[in-house]
């Protein structure tokens, strides 16, 4: 499934608008953290939008939970992989924090 459409879904059943990134946005966060409030600082999208991607990727069985936390199954990897998605990288330098 194309990450565009999952935005559909998620939008419909959300009414906010969406597109693919915002998708891709929370999925490279949930690579990040395991934890949701983690995921939804990380993905910087709204908690419904948050909680509407992780259930339908649950739903998928992309996405499972395990002790409060939130984990890609071996189906979920392989779309990740398949998407290329990846950790997002901060480049703000450490020493100044981009000042």
């Amino acid at each position: 499934m194309k990450l565009e459409d999952l935005a559909e879904k998620i939008s419909r059943e959300t009414d906010i608008p969406l597109c693919g990134r915002d998708v891709e946005r929370v999925v490279a966060a949930l690579l990040e953290t395991p934890v949701f409030w983690h995921v939804v600082e990380h993905s910087e999208e709204p908690v419904p939008v948050v909680a509407s991607t992780l259930r339908l990727l649950q739903e998928m069985g992309l996405v499972e939970t395990s002790e409060d936390t939130l984990v890609f199954t071996p189906k979920g990897r392989d779309f990740v992989a398949e998407k290329g998605i990846c950790v997002p990288t901060n480049h703000v330098c450490h020493s100044c924090l981009g000042r």
